[in-house]
């Protein structure tokens, strides 16, 4: 049965009833009814689709238990050694050969020419300078020799004694009056000093000298003649008096 016209594509008809569709064939997609026809022949089957992926190994099975070790068979007995036989004979041993003689020794080879002697090498460096020691301490300051120049006047140390100072190297006495010698000071070794004894005013002066010098040439003098003059010159050897040697010289 025929319709007018579909509602939609594909979709039922407006022509009602169940059994009716639209038949496309028709460009007015007109409906018809649907009579079910004889079924056709079943088409070929279509290629076999590709094998899926294979999936994965499954876990290996517990190992099993291990079998019983047979027994040992029981080892065989050891063969014996036999016994050793006895030793032979040692053959005779036969007689020493002859001594080859000595050949003559052949004649001494020439003496190579001497080779050139080698250039003599550079000189090597100089090696670096060793340190300068330090400077040892300095030594003790000598002793000032009586240099003095001056002519110093010396006036007695009590009443009528004198103590010359070895450190004076030039010294005068003028008195009217005894003059006694009596001690030295600042004495060393080695000093000396020089001392003038003037007599003009008046008259002669009375002398004595201390006991422990040691008098060289003449023996010391009494006095000094009026008006004359005399020298005393002494030299320390040491530090006591005993250390004084002594020379008194007079105006003649």
């Amino acid at each position: 049965m025929w319709c007018n016209s579909c509602n939609s594509w594909p979709c039922r008809c407006g022509c009602g009833g169940s059994n009716i569709v639209c038949n496309p064939s028709v460009p007015d997609r007109s409906c018809i009814t649907d009579l079910v026809g004889i079924p056709g022949p079943t088409g070929a089957t279509g290629p076999t689709g590709p094998t899926g992926p294979t999936g994965a190994i499954g876990p290996i099975g517990p190992t099993g238990a291990t079998g019983y070790t047979g027994y040992t068979g029981n080892p065989g007995s050891a063969t014996a050694t036999g016994s050793t036989g006895p030793t032979g004979y040692t053959g005779f041993t036969g007689p020493a050969g002859a001594a080859s003689a000595t050949g003559a020794t052949g004649p001494t080879g020439y003496t190579g020419v001497a080779g050139a002697a080698s250039a003599t090498g550079a000189t090597g460096p100089t090696g670096y300078t060793g340190f300068t020691g330090p400077t040892g301490p300095t030594g003790y300051t000598g002793y000032t020799g009586s240099m003095d120049a001056t002519l110093t006047t010396i006036t007695p140390t009590s009443g009528t004694s004198y103590t010359i100072n070895m450190t004076l190297a030039y010294q005068t006495i003028s008195t009217t009056a005894q003059i006694d010698f009596t001690a030295t000071s600042n004495r060393i070794a080695v000093r000396s000093c020089v001392t003038q004894i003037e007599a003009y005013a008046g008259g002669a002066r009375n002398l004595t000298f201390n006991a422990s010098w040691v008098p060289l040439g003449v023996v010391f003098p009494a006095s000094l003649p009026a008006n004359k003059v005399g020298i005393l010159s002494l030299i320390s050897l040491g530090t006591a008096e005993t250390d004084i040697r002594a020379v008194f010289t007079a105006q003649p």
